[in-house]
């Protein structure tokens, strides 16, 4: 699925990442779907998740063929508590490290190698602290090529496709600092992140997505999608999320997502170092 770029051509690849693989087998099943059709380039493993064991017995046999990463998950309080220990400098480096090594030996003991890239669940590889345990992560894998995927944004960008632009600006600053902050350690990442929307507003996703495979322009320009084929819950009460999910999943199925790739002269890559 490498494929060089033709920019002479007007020929732009992007990556098309599927997150929380292994938080579900529903999840599991729609990107496993979306991989046989080849409708997706990367696929970001949570193996913290009830279904990655599973799982992860179905993603081996597209090691080869697509960017397989951890997506990293930090467990010991909520987002919005992570968030604020981590700018006031009160998290422990050391035991968030220690829980990422556990997630990246399990990631290794399913697949059999080291994963192509890393990310965060909530993005939460980004906060201070704990972007330096994902640091002495990478330090002890010794790998000549992974990369690290950053949230930056530029608010031109934001303020143009005009969709949830708060939540973009507040996911871009971090994903800024990262973006700086990888560059400066000489450690791979995308030049461009394209967006995300709000789960519990009326909005549409095929619109949404849509926009922003339109405005894709650099080369490395990563979409982060959550496709899913059924609910998460296990009382059958629909949430916000598994509906998005579910309509996600429509979408990234659909014929119109093939047209919008050939209409914008854009087409599915790995990660091109």
């Amino acid at each position: 699925m490498r494929v060089e770029q033709n920019l002479g051509n007007k020929k732009l690849g992007i990556i098309i990442c599927a997150d929380d693989f292994g938080i579900s087998s529903q999840v599991n099943n729609a990107i496993i779907k979306l991989l046989e059709l080849k409708k997706i380039s990367a696929v970001s493993c949570l193996v913290t998740g009830k279904g990655w064991h599973d799982g992860a017995n179905l993603l081996r046999s597209f090691r080869d063929e697509v960017d397989i990463g951890l997506h990293l998950s930090y467990c010991e309080s909520s987002f919005n508590k992570a968030l604020r220990l981590a700018y006031l400098g009160r998290l422990d480096r050391e035991k968030i490290f220690s829980g990422f090594k556990t997630q990246l030996n399990c990631f290794f003991k399913e697949l059999g190698r080291f994963p192509d890239f890393i990310d965060g669940h909530q993005h939460i590889h980004q906060l201070p602290i704990i972007r330096l345990a994902l640091m002495d992560l990478i330090s002890i894998m010794r790998v000549d090529k992974i990369y690290v995927r950053n949230s930056s944004i530029s608010l031109n960008d934001i303020f143009s496709r005009k969709i949830s632009i708060l939540k973009n600006i507040l996911i871009a600053i971090p994903g800024n600092s990262l973006k700086r902050y990888l560059s400066k350690m000489h450690i791979y990442t995308n030049n461009d992140f394209l967006g995300i929307y709000d789960y519990d507003v009326n909005n549409n996703p095929e619109e949404i997505f849509e926009t922003f495979l339109k405005t894709a322009k650099h080369p490395n320009s990563i979409l982060m999608i959550h496709p899913s084929c059924g609910n998460e819950r296990d009382d059958n009460k629909n949430s916000c999320f598994d509906n998005k999910r579910k309509e996600e999943m429509r979408y990234f199925d659909s014929d119109k997502y093939k047209n919008i790739l050939e209409e914008y002269g854009l087409y599915l890559t790995r990660f091109i170092y």
